[in-house]
């Protein structure tokens, strides 16, 4: 909404029906979707110019790969970066022929048309490089943010969870968390505000935070 009012750009968000969301995205500066609905529109992206135009991914929450909605959000992931390295590839070779039909020299790679760009966004995990490996970042691009860059302070506690199945390892970590909330809060009105968003992990152990 920022963009489109304060950019004068056109925002719009999938509603899951193929044909509705095919025109909306024709006309679209910025496209706001689950990794569901991408999902569906993406996999014939040969064959639809709006999916092929796409420049920026930002993925939200990509730490959630491990949990159960991961393997889709990992074909979305994985199909995106070769669809951006298809078309990359094809810009180049027309470029070279075109460059060769007019008598100038090969282009260069800042004359092309920019490559796809995926932004990954995640909460804390284990193996942040083998995630960046996999969606073809390099160490110079990869970030981790200290604790202390956060607006809001965070108090870190880390808690070992040796549960192998991740839905019975998200239900053990919930009671000892919230009672640590529960005791850090001043008042009970706040204890019942606080909020605890637990994310999924592939790992054996796992840690809390509040």
């Amino acid at each position: 909404l920022r963009f489109g009012m304060g950019l004068g750009k056109s925002v719009v968000e999938l509603t899951g029906e193929a044909a509705a969301d095919l025109k909306l995205t024709r006309g679209a500066h910025l496209v706001v979707a689950t990794a569901a609905q991408w999902d569906r529109l993406s996999r014939r992206w040969r064959k639809r110019q709006a999916v092929q135009r796409t420049r920026l991914v930002v993925v939200d929450d990509v730490h959630l790969v491990g949990g159960q909605e991961g393997p889709r959000l990992e074909v979305v992931c994985s199909r995106m970066r070769f669809m951006g390295a298809q078309i990359h590839a094809a810009d180049k070779l027309q470029a070279e022929a075109d460059a060769a039909e007019a008598g100038r020299p090969k282009p260069r790679s800042a004359d092309l048309p920019p490559p796809l760009r995926i932004v990954a966004l995640a909460a804390p995990v284990a193996n942040s490089r083998d995630m960046a490996e996999w969606l073809g970042v390099p160490a110079s691009a990869r970030f981790a943010f200290h604790p202390s860059a956060r607006p809001q302070p965070l108090d870190l506690r880390i808690q070992a969870f040796d549960v192998p199945n991740a839905q019975a390892r998200l239900a053990a970590m919930a009671r000892p968390c919230y009672a640590h909330i529960s005791a850090r809060c001043a008042t009970p009105q706040a204890a019942r505000e606080a909020a605890w968003a637990p994310s999924s992990s592939s790992s054996s152990s796992s840690s809390s935070s509040s």
